[in-house]
């Protein structure tokens, strides 16, 4: 009787235990995160993927740093039958423990990298599991017969994220970045501007990473905007028409005017391979009038290119605070990428394009 009465005991205090850390709110779990310095999954009340399922972030934070790094995860998209077959529609603790293993030690994340200048940053990694490129708020969104009742729902859950964060640090942050990769190179630009008014203190820059809105109808025609802002349901914040003309087809294509006007003193900058191979295929989708193609044919590497040029000579070059670093290649993203800081991009590394990023200094560069 006494040792069921030891074990009883056992089983009680074990199970308070794991109770007292499954009921943790986020605050407790940011301050325990910040204590140990290695990346933890950390579950966000409210935050869903667009089956229903809860999701969160991964924290790495260092308590000395005055430093935040926000980056939205790439993925595709759900806008029609073949796009959501290859998104994914949940990211949970297991999802996380697998990219803290491989994506999350390298790049802007490898905190051994001599040449990264986010070296010692708070970091904070959003996944991507919505289907809307950050950017949505529709919570029913009927895709196709297949792919109904989708909670595509990215921009709320960042909304939520950002909340946190902001009760966290307060006015103690004195820099800030946000960035992503493709779908998250999207998401960037749509969550700029409530991303900056969370932190109204700190210096912020905002890096979109092989994510780019083009203007060229050609290659991103405008039925293939309104498809993707009607099915999420895309954020366009209450003073849009303020800081906007008009002059553009689509809100999206409008954003940078929307950014450019609004935050002056924001530095916003694009990252691109001038004949991406993904994103070419993902705007294979506008062709013939954005007919619904299982396969879309890959958009030519010249009009990707063009279009490219167009967006930095005829809409970036019109605001200081904007500046873009074009390679000359097909790669699909570079902010994980191994070594990349040392790359070459016209006369300088990308590490010091990075830099004049943050310093207010960035210029358009390409290799």
């Amino acid at each position: 009787m006494k040792k069921k009465g030891i074990l009883l005991l056992l089983v009680l205090v074990f199970g308070v235990s794991l109770s007292c850390k499954k009921y943790q709110t986020v605050q407790e779990q940011l301050a325990e995160a910040a204590t140990v310095d290695k990346w933890q999954y950390i579950p966000v009340p409210g935050m869903l993927c667009r089956n229903g399922s809860g999701t969160g972030i991964g924290a790495k934070l260092n308590k000395k740093s005055t430093k935040l790094l926000i980056y939205l995860a790439g993925g595709g998209s759900c806008f029609n039958d073949p796009t959501c077959i290859a998104n994914l529609n949940t990211f949970g603790s297991l999802s996380f423990e697998g990219w803290k293993r491989a994506g999350l030690q390298l790049g802007i994340f490898d905190q051994g990298a001599v040449l990264n200048p986010f070296k010692g940053w708070n970091c904070v990694y959003i996944p991507y599991c919505t289907g809307d490129v950050h950017s949505g708020t529709n919570r029913n969104a009927e895709v196709s017969f297949f792919y109904r009742n989708q909670r595509m729902i990215g921009y709320n859950n960042i909304s939520l994220v950002l909340e946190e964060l902001k009760t966290y640090y307060g006015n103690s942050l004195d820099e800030v970045l946000l960035t992503g990769s493709s779908a998250g190179g999207f998401g960037t630009l749509i969550n700029a501007d409530q991303f900056i008014k969370t932190f109204p203190t700190a210096k912020a820059t905002v890096l979109d990473d092989s994510g780019p809105i083009l203007i060229d109808e050609k290659v991103q025609p405008s039925c293939l905007d309104r498809r993707l802002e009607g099915v999420f349901k895309v954020n366009i914040p209450d003073d849009f028409d303020e800081y906007t003309s008009g002059k553009y087809q689509t809100d999206m294509k409008s954003i940078y005017e929307y950014l450019g006007n609004k935050y002056p003193d924001v530095q916003f900058g694009l990252v691109s391979a001038l004949e991406d191979i993904v994103i070419r295929e993902f705007y294979g989708y506008g062709a013939n009038n954005c007919a619904n193609t299982p396969i879309p044919t890959r958009v030519p590497a010249a009009d990707y290119k063009a279009a490219l040029y167009q967006l930095r000579d005829s809409v970036l070059s019109q605001y200081p605070n904007w500046s873009t670093c074009y390679f000359n290649e097909m790669t699909h993203t570079y902010s994980m990428i191994p070594g990349v800081f040392n790359r070459r991009v016209g006369s300088m590394r990308y590490r010091d394009w990075l830099n004049s990023l943050r310093d207010r200094s960035a210029v358009h560069v390409e290799n």
